[in-house]
Order: structure tokens, then sequence, then C-alpha cells
């Protein structure tokens, strides 16, 4: 009969327990051994990132640049405002009623009401806008 040998991963709490005993024993401020960073990064594909860094106190940013992940982009259009032109001639009969709502990424609030022809829409949104 065969016995089969199984290899038991090291739990985020024995990992945890290395980082401690190395924490307690080295001389002032040695670098964290490589032997403990591949340990973290290892336990990383069973816990988060997050969870990890704090339970065996590591700095977050350190960890994920030892893991190669890339770093989160945000795409510089995204945080541009979107500016859509919208006929309103063709939306208004020249006695109906209207209203324009326009609110800018500070906070300021234009609001336009009337009846009639509408205003030169386009020329009063550049100037908020603006």
């Amino acid at each position: 009969m065969k016995s089969s040998v199984t290899d038991n991963p090291p739990t985020l709490e024995s990992i945890a327990q290395q980082f401690q005993t190395w924490r307690s024993t080295r001389s002032r401020r040695e670098p964290i051994p490589q032997h403990l960073w591949q340990a973290a990064i290892a336990i990383c594909r069973v816990h988060s990132i997050s969870h990890v860094s704090q339970r065996l106190r590591l700095s977050y940013t350190d960890l994920r640049k030892r893991l190669n992940l890339p770093q989160p982009r945000i795409p510089a259009d995204s945080l541009a405002p979107e500016f859509t032109e919208i006929n309103l001639n063709s939306l208004f009969q020249p006695q109906d009623q209207w209203q324009l709502f326009c609110q800018r990424s500070d906070g300021s609030l234009l609001k336009l009401s009337g009846s009639g022809e509408h205003p030169p829409v386009t020329d009063i949104l550049k100037g908020f806008l603006s």
C-alpha cells in the first residue's frame, strides 16, 4: 500500500507567527527576508491583499508591488465632463412652456424657465459651464 504525502500550504496564522518570530529576533531595521515575502505573496492566492497586509503588518503598497499587479489607472478622458448638444428646436413648439436645468461639477446650478421661444441655449450653457 502506498502512502501519499500531502503538502499542506501554510495558513495565514502560521505565516503571521513566522513574521512575529522574525520581528522579535531581528536586529534594528533589517529588511524582511525573502522567504517571508514569498510566504506573504503565496497566501494572497487565498486571502485578499488588504487582509494579508493588515494581518502580517505589511505595507499594502509594498505587498501589491511584489505581486506585480498593475496599478489601477483612470483614463484622462473619463475625468473631463461630457457635453451633449441637444437641439431644442425639435423638442418645443414656440407656445410651449420650457425649463432648463444644468449643474456644474462644483455644484453650481442653473435653472431657467419660460414660455414661448427659448433663448439661445448653446450660448447660455457655454457661459455657465466656462
